[in-house]
């Protein structure tokens, strides 16, 4: 994957994120993904180890913003559901059907280009 795609896939995944998703928030969805893809939920725990120092706190407490809509979320995505496993010390997570098609439109449109970015004479972006 090039620089470009990878920018064009930024750029459609921001169309579909919730306000204010920080990097390591969707960096934090894209391993979940990543996992999913694979066939094998992700723990919580081994995603934000995977991440590393670059996860922040912010990680630890807002992956939620991906989740369902809740009392006390009002505003979640709806793209990952996480299941606690037996003895309650776990929790996997694992793309809903919304997040695997938000991924599968972010992976398409990366690869085939279907946006392109330019600079305008004024210096601001346009996506086209």
């Amino acid at each position: 994957m090039t620089f470009r795609q990878w920018s064009q896939g930024i750029c459609i995944l921001s169309n579909y994120a919730p306000n204010r998703l920080s990097l390591p928030q969707a960096s934090f969805f894209a391993l979940a993904a990543l996992c999913d893809r694979a066939g094998r939920p992700g723990y919580i725990t081994e995603l934000r180890e995977a991440l590393g120092d670059r996860s922040g706190r912010s990680v630890q407490n807002s992956y939620r913003v991906f989740l369902s809509p809740s009392k006390e979320r009002r505003d979640g995505s709806g793209w990952l559901q996480h299941e606690i496993t037996r003895g309650g010390r776990q929790k996997l997570v694992k793309l809903t059907p919304k997040g695997r098609e938000i991924m599968e439109k972010v992976l398409a449109a990366a690869v085939a280009g279907e946006q392109s970015a330019a600079m305008t004479e004024d210096g601001e972006f346009r996506l086209s």
